[in-house]
């Protein structure tokens, strides 16, 4: 049971930063990013190429793989995203109803898949752990790096929330957040904020990427599978709620671990979304939403 907790919450701190890069994105632009989890694949395997086959030092190869992650996420905003959303000035066009954006992502998600998979043509790739070794606890040896996978986590969510609540850039962001037309008529240049939002996304992407691939070696093609979960693992806590990421992250990696022990190892990845399901029959807007009035 040690084993499974333990287990369970490793799963849940990753799906927890891939949760708050699809709440980043969603609240700042109302757009889900469907490349967000090949965005992950893609970190572990640019990880796994610098660090095993080329001997890069890890910290390098981790900064590389961030980096470089980074870059593709300004890509798909810079080159796909924006150029599909309404001009921040002109409420004629509804925003909601224009979903370019869909094809553009998902468009870029098989791309990324596509080049990991020239990147790594022999599929998955072992990975050492950052820290080797493990430690007892109640009777079951707990791995060195999944407590470095966890403290990251915290550190994140932790430090965001502190840049969000307590900064002038987070009150900007918070504000494009709110209201992207409003925070430009201001003077927020609201496409900017995006532009940073998205990269920013992809950090926490790559981020997960490079903690989950010591686990699960790194593979381009998982991309689809972490996305799922890290999609039901933000709309479970509360798609746009920052608040509600590391909630739903856990939730997530409790139902997939224990699921996959007790009920049928076949479905591991069908767990996160029967969870989707019940949660947006029960509380369609997520456990960490508030009630909102909408003007018209």
């Amino acid at each position: 049971m040690t084993e499974l907790i333990v287990q369970a919450i490793l799963l849940g701190s990753v799906y927890t930063l891939l949760a708050m890069a699809y709440n980043f994105v969603f609240a700042g632009s109302k757009v889900v990013n469907f490349a967000q989890g090949d965005l992950v694949a893609a970190g572990g395997v640019i990880f796994a190429v610098l660090t095993v086959m080329q001997g890069l030092p890890t910290w390098i190869a981790a900064i590389a793989a961030i980096v470089i992650v980074g870059a593709l996420a300004l890509v798909i905003v810079g080159a796909l995203v924006l150029p599909t959303l309404p001009g921040v000035l002109d409420r004629t066009q509804n925003e909601q109803a224009s979903f370019r954006w869909v094809l553009t992502t998902l468009g870029a998600s098989v791309v990324i898949a596509a080049i990991g998979n020239i990147v790594a043509p022999n599929g998955a790739i072992a990975v050492h752990p950052f820290w080797a070794g493990s430690f007892p606890l109640f009777g079951a040896r707990v791995p060195f790096h999944d407590l470095i996978v966890v403290g990251v986590t915290v550190v994140v969510v932790a430090g965001s929330q502190l840049v969000l609540a307590n900064t002038q850039i987070g009150r900007q962001l918070r504000a494009v957040a709110s209201d992207r037309y409003g925070a430009e008529v201001v003077g927020i240049p609201s496409r900017r904020f995006i532009i940073v939002i998205f990269v920013v996304a992809g950090l926490f992407s790559a981020l997960a990427g490079l903690l989950i691939a010591p686990v699960t070696q790194a593979n381009a093609n998982t991309g689809f599978t972490l996305g799922l979960a890290g999609f039901a693992a933000a709309t479970v806590g509360g798609l746009g709620e920052m608040r509600g990421s590391a909630i739903g992250g856990l939730i997530v990696g409790f139902a997939e671990i224990f699921g996959t022990r007790f009920i049928s190892s076949q479905l591991g990845t069908v767990y996160p979304l029967l969870l989707l399901i019940v949660v947006l029959m029960v509380r369609p807007r997520g456990i960490m939403s508030s009630s909102f009035v909408e003007r018209v």
